[in-house]
């Protein structure tokens, strides 16, 4: 057993938990291997009535249900092959994460040693780690779950309900650093060396080969000894000849003197080897809890130092980096102000330019209608002009061949009306009666070769 896990040829042995699966959906079915959180916030107990304790009921921690955000902190376990088919109110086993090889569900490619498998909300099967999910395990075979989900043996690691820590975001985070890795990795190189245990030997057996303090307390434990062995024997020989005589005693005595110079040299032997061991082991103890508390400062020291330099080169990176986007900022700032004055510098040509253009075309073509006008008032005069005469003239040719008709009609109506009484004539019958009725018409024709003629012709009213 270590740190609370027990476990077989250095191996952490399964450790099952039976838990009560109640579900949010009733219609959820359990398969081995799932995985499964603690229903935290749950207010009823394990019989379904509603308790008064709240957060201090006992089924928060003996009720199982699917993971979702709020209970992925709660893992309780992975479904055990006896849980396979459970449905909502069933007792099921559960594996608890405590380090040992676990079957689990997974929808991952896995790889041995690689791929490391996370809860996630609202899903039984292990998945990929991730910001919103919290890592359980790491995958123990290759074997490719990512197109048919299935079982993968993980090896899981160790958690206490309510333990929020992501492995895999611990692990980005600390990749992100390369000075944190490089001082981790020294300590890690420094600690799994025999250097630290060489030191602590040779320094323990240079001080009980040279502490002249050790040797002392050492012979004086000796020598109190000795005295007391002697004193114990001489009251013993004493006793010894009140009781036997003096030749007893004589023989005694040298008995005893021959038994306790044995005595004296095992006694003291044995006295000066276990003070001595007593003595080193002391002295390994208090140079171990020295080298502890040196490893402790040391420690806290390059813990110091590595956040000091974290937070210096967090530091100077924020500020090279504001620097560098205020100094973007700024050139930016200084390219749209250049921008804009020449767009406004090109506007302003491009509209002086434009309205210089607007204010001659305007100018020539005012220039050019007044033009037009002219001539055509001059055209309009003349044509007026023109047709004013050709005007006259047709009237004053009208007038004329008027009164030649009038003539004409006044010196031929007797001849006229005499031809209309003819009693050959077809006309005979409408006769004129008077000058009154006739009507006289008279018109020009003018041939194509020039020649012109004049017709006549007169109607009778009836």
């Amino acid at each position: 057993m270590s740190d609370g896990v027990v476990t077989y040829n250095s191996e952490a042995i399964l450790a099952k938990k039976r838990v009560k699966f109640v579900p949010a959906s009733s219609t959820d079915v359990l398969k081995a291997g799932y995985v499964v959180c603690y229903n935290n916030d749950i207010t009823t107990d394990l019989n379904g009535d509603t308790v008064a304790e709240g957060l201090q009921n006992p089924a928060r921690f003996l009720v199982v249900e699917k993971p979702k955000t709020a209970n992925l902190k709660f893992v309780a376990g992975i479904v055990a092959p006896s849980g396979e088919g459970a449905v909502s109110g069933d007792y099921v086993d559960i594996y608890e994460l405590n380090g040992a090889d676990i079957a689990v569900w997974t929808d991952q490619s896995c790889t041995n040693g690689t791929t490391d498998l996370a809860v996630s909300n609202g899903s039984y099967i292990m998945t990929a780690t991730g910001a919103s999910n919290i890592t359980l395990g790491s995958c123990k075979e290759t074997i490719a779950r990512n197109v048919t989900n299935g079982l993968v043996l993980m090896s899981s690691r160790v958690r206490a309900a309510g333990d929020s820590t992501d492995f895999a975001a611990i692990s980005a985070v600390a990749s992100t650093n390369s000075a944190l890795l490089s001082a981790v990795s020294n300590l890690a190189a420094i600690i799994t060396t025999d250097e630290l245990s060489t030191a602590v030997s040779q320094l323990t057996a240079s001080e009980a080969t040279n502490n002249a303090s050790i040797v002392t307390l050492v012979r004086s434990a000796n020598s109190d000894q000795t005295a007391s062995i002697n004193t114990q024997i001489d009251s013993a020989i004493s006793d010894a000849t009140a009781v036997f005589g003096a030749a007893d005693v004589s023989n005694s005595k040298r008995l005893s003197d021959a038994t306790s110079a044995a005595k004296e040299s095992a006694l003291s032997d044995l006295t000066s080897v276990a003070t001595a061991l007593d003595s080193a082991i002391s002295d390994m103890t208090t140079r171990v809890d020295s080298v502890e508390v040196r490893l402790l400062s040391v420690t806290s020291d390059m813990t110091a130092s590595i956040n000091t330099r974290i937070d210096s080169a967090n530091s100077d990176q924020t500020a090279s980096i504001n620097t560098q986007i205020d100094s973007a900022v700024s050139d930016l700032d200084a390219r749209v102000d250049s921008v804009e004055t020449r767009m406004l510098s090109v506007t302003s040509d491009m509209t002086a330019s434009i309205n210089t253009q607007i204010d001659s075309a305007v100018s020539d073509l005012t220039t050019r209608i007044d033009s037009v006008e002219v001539r055509m008032l001059s055209v309009t005069s003349d044509m007026t002009a023109s047709i004013n005469t050709m005007v006259d003239s047709a009237i004053s040719d009208v007038n004329a061949e008027l009164d030649l008709v009038s003539d004409l009609a006044s010196g031929n109506s007797v001849g006229i009306t005499a031809l209309d009484n003819d009693a050959v004539s077809v006309l005979s019958s409408l006769a004129f009666t008077s000058l009154d009725s006739l009507h006289i018409g008279y018109t020009k024709i003018t041939m194509a070769d020039g020649t012109q003629f004049s017709v006549v012709g007169f109607v009778k009213s009836l």
